[in-house]
């Protein structure tokens, strides 16, 4: 797994999408229809849909450390069936499963920063503004097309949750940095009860 395509300021899902499509080059190119039979080998009845897989390998959505682990497994799996040895840095499922927790940290930072931020100035209004607040750095007025971006991300943010316990608490914050963006583009005027 190397690090060539890790260019700074890459999105983590596409560093994590560039790293796999990297050990499928390795293993010996496996089609995605391959993939789908060798993941199925794993474990469940059938193996993890095409469409999935492709989504996984493109970096469209962020997969799971389950599907991480079964692409790796099915790669290696086919790269043992053409007779091709992989390093044991590509093979290594403790080093991709530190990987994707990468991922998924550098994706919940900006999220869990933005939590802290809103549960501190919620604080600062629910003590009745005793506190000394802190000054507001002056926001420089957002071209439209960066509103655009920034709804498109939230939204974005919001498809790609699943409906589990870590999943719905990042459905919160996410909510709280719409609410931010709100705030920001559309005026505190009209306020949100979130």
């Amino acid at each position: 797994m190397s690090n060539s395509s890790q260019e700074a300021g890459e999105d983590p899902v596409a560093k994590l999408a560039s790293r796999l499509r990297e050990l499928q080059v390795h293993a010996g190119k496996p089609s995605v229809a391959r993939l789908v039979v060798l993941t199925g080998k794993q474990g469940p009845k059938w193996g993890m849909p095409r469409s999935t897989i492709q989504d996984k390998l493109a970096g469209t959505t962020a997969p799971t450390n389950r599907q991480v682990l079964a692409l790796v497994r099915a790669c290696v799996a086919y790269a043992v069936e053409e007779e091709i040895a992989l390093s044991t840095e590509d093979t290594n499922e403790e080093e991709w499963l530190r990987a994707w927790a990468e991922m998924q940290k550098a994706r919940q930072t900006p999220r869990r920063q933005l939590y802290g931020a809103a549960r501190a100035a919620a604080a600062l209004s629910a003590d009745g503004g005793t506190s000394r607040e802190p000054e507001a750095a002056p926001q420089p007025v957002p071209a439209d097309d960066e509103a655009a971006r920034q709804a498109g991300h939230l939204i974005h943010a919001l498809a790609n949750f699943h409906s589990n316990p870590e999943g719905v608490y990042y459905i919160g914050q996410t909510l709280l940095e719409f609410r931010t963006f709100h705030d920001r583009f559309c005026g505190s005027s009209r306020r949100l009860m979130i």
